[in-house]
């Protein structure tokens, strides 16, 4: 603490302390910002904290004093990811509804999540590479991470369970189809983007869990055909499984701010055609 700092009373060192710690998290922030850019147009392997300060307006330093590594920043970047999908989906866990409802619910909110907030949608992918030794194990965000993956296996666990109970499905092993679940999310919403972006999200999602719910509905669940009853059908509807643009649209010859967003991890961008999303 500097002799000025000393000589001011314990208000306004508190008042100063409080706008150094919102100084640190706005640069925090623009070097996310920066990263969401960078790993959009670059792919995480081609981007560089060079660029990334460049963006964000910052020395390259500064970058390192923030995050320490190109890791840190991915890591950082997908608890906050996982930090909005949440925001999203935990009101789905508390409707007063049926357990196999409140799946469907949890799955809607995750499918407006990646229709708002695509490229933090698309972000989701980068929290899995903490398995494969890209982000160190003994960092805050790591521990958040974790968290977050385990509160969201629990909940879905606990709606199976539900589910079972209630006789809408026949008995199943509810911790590895949970985790069946929540992977089939993160895959549908992290591979690479159909220009038609939420509407074959909204497709894809809805067919896998048509196809689980079919496959395992008890006879309260589906009909003697093996379709599902009107309420779920209603409740498919109800949170936004009803596509908008059935058919596909043929590839355009430039790549969509949609394609740049769901190819994240995967590729360079190509030449983009529109605006992209502006950064988180």
């Amino acid at each position: 603490m500097t002799s000025a700092t000393r000589d001011k009373g314990p208000a306004a060192r508190a008042t100063s302390e409080d706008g150094h710690a919102r100084r640190v998290r706005r640069t925090r922030d623009r070097i996310l910002g920066a990263a969401t850019q960078a790993f959009a147009r670059d792919g995480y392997g081609a981007a560089t904290i060079e660029a990334i300060a460049a963006t964000a307006g910052v020395a390259p330093a500064s970058v390192y004093n923030h995050f320490a590594s190109k890791a840190g920043i991915a890591q950082a970047l997908a608890e906050r990811a996982l930090g909005v999908h949440d925001e999203y989906v935990a009101p789905a866990w508390t409707l007063d509804v049926s357990p196999l409802e409140r799946l469907i619910a949890a799955g809607g909110a995750t499918l407006a999540f990646a229709r708002e907030q695509p490229t933090l949608s698309a972000s989701i992918s980068l929290s899995f590479l903490g398995p494969l030794g890209l982000f160190r194990g003994d960092t805050p965000e790591a521990a958040a991470i974790a968290a977050r993956r385990k509160l969201q296996l629990e909940r879905i666990v606990a709606n199976l369970e539900a589910a079972v109970a209630a006789k809408e499905l026949r008995p199943l092993n509810a911790s590895a189809t949970s985790r069946f679940l929540m992977a089939s999310f993160a895959g549908v919403l992290t591979m690479e983007a159909h220009p038609a972006g939420a509407t074959d999200q909204a497709a894809t999602l809805e067919a896998g869990l048509r196809a689980m719910f079919e496959g395992l509905g008890a006879q309260a669940t589906v009909t003697g055909d093996g379709r599902l009853r009107a309420r779920y059908e209603r409740a498919f509807e109800r949170h936004g499984f009803v596509p908008t643009d059935p058919e596909p649209r043929p590839l355009p010859g430039r790549a969509s701010a949609s394609v740049i967003d769901g190819a994240l991890l995967t590729r360079a961008a190509r030449p983009m055609g529109g605006k992209r999303e502006a950064s988180c």
